[in-house]
């Protein structure tokens, strides 16, 4: 019996996911990123995984990879909080359940949200399937053959033949443009600026350890210390040496979200450098009221 073999295109975490779970499964796999190198863009700071999300991963990693995910997430004081520009605490505070501290016996670790950085897990994902992962393969097109195969081509690259399609790049998605192309991602008119400060350059904050959200004058803010046990490359040296992990020092992780016509950026889609131009005046007018401490 001729063995299944699944494309997929975008080695993003969900990608690399379907990727070690059909390597699991024993089932052929390929997939094709069209990034020139795993280090060519910067993929995110800090990411939440839920217990769905830990569960996909259990079921998809070997033990000593899922170990490696669960050691190298954040360690947190607390657990989070609603709070005004004046870090008191919102009347309309609804902790979710799963938002519970690490040091409390009653919630074991297991049933509550994981931090970890997003390169982190990323790497870990791409562990023991190198030599699956293509760089430099931007998808094109697919044509579907009269035995349901189906022949992958892409940009200068010779095509490639597969029992099965997945697309895995993101929401600007190709694959689905192609396959849905009526099927367009809805601009909600909201923005979301993110980035990470090291701590180690923060003579001190206000917040602890600890996620905090903070809503004011319609804009949410997030800030959330991102701690890790040991460094990630000592940590992997230990459960897994097959994973190489890029060192991350501790870092406040923050993010600003709301209405693009609050920024003055308007409803048009703007560039990296229009967006550059007046993300520095934009974060202080927006926080000009807020505790001095933030």
């Amino acid at each position: 019996m001729k063995q299944l073999h699944i494309s997929i295109i975008g080695a993003g975490l969900g990608g690399l996911c379907l990727a070690q779970m059909l390597k699991r499964a024993h089932i052929a796999f390929d997939v094709f990123e069209r990034d020139p190198a795993p280090n060519s863009r910067t993929q995110g700071y800090r990411i939440r995984i839920d217990a769905d999300g830990q569960r996909a991963l259990a079921a998809s990693l070997p033990e000593s990879l899922y170990t490696l995910f669960r050691e190298t997430a954040s360690i947190a004081a607390s657990a989070g909080q609603f709070l005004t520009p004046q870090l008191e605490s919102t009347l309309d505070e609804r902790i979710p359940e799963s938002w519970r501290s690490n040091t409390d016996e009653e919630n074991p670790i297991k049933d509550e949200d994981l931090r970890v950085n997003r390169q982190t897990l990323r790497e870990i994902l791409m562990t023991g399937i190198e030599d699956h992962i293509h760089f430099n393969h931007a998808f094109d097109h697919y044509v579907v053959k009269q035995d349901g195969r189906v022949e992958v081509y892409f940009d200068n690259r010779s095509p490639i033949s597969s029992d099965a399609l997945v697309g895995a790049d993101g929401v600007n998605s190709a694959v689905r443009s192609q396959l849905a192309p009526d099927a367009l991602p809805l601009d909600t008119g909201s923005i979301c600026i993110y980035g990470k400060t090291q701590l180690k350059e923060l003579n001190d904050h206000a917040l602890d350890n600890g996620m905090r959200v903070i809503f004011a004058n319609g804009f949410t803010a997030i800030f959330d210390d991102i701690c890790f046990k040991a460094p990630l490359p000592d940590i992997a040296a230990c459960i897994e040496p097959r994973c190489s992990l890029t060192p991350i020092d501790d870092y406040l992780y923050w993010a600003l979200i709301g209405p693009k016509s609050r920024f003055g950026i308007g409803h048009s889609t703007v560039s990296q450098q229009e967006l550059q131009a007046v993300l520095h005046k934009v974060m202080f007018d927006v926080t000009e009221d807020w505790h001095l401490t933030i």
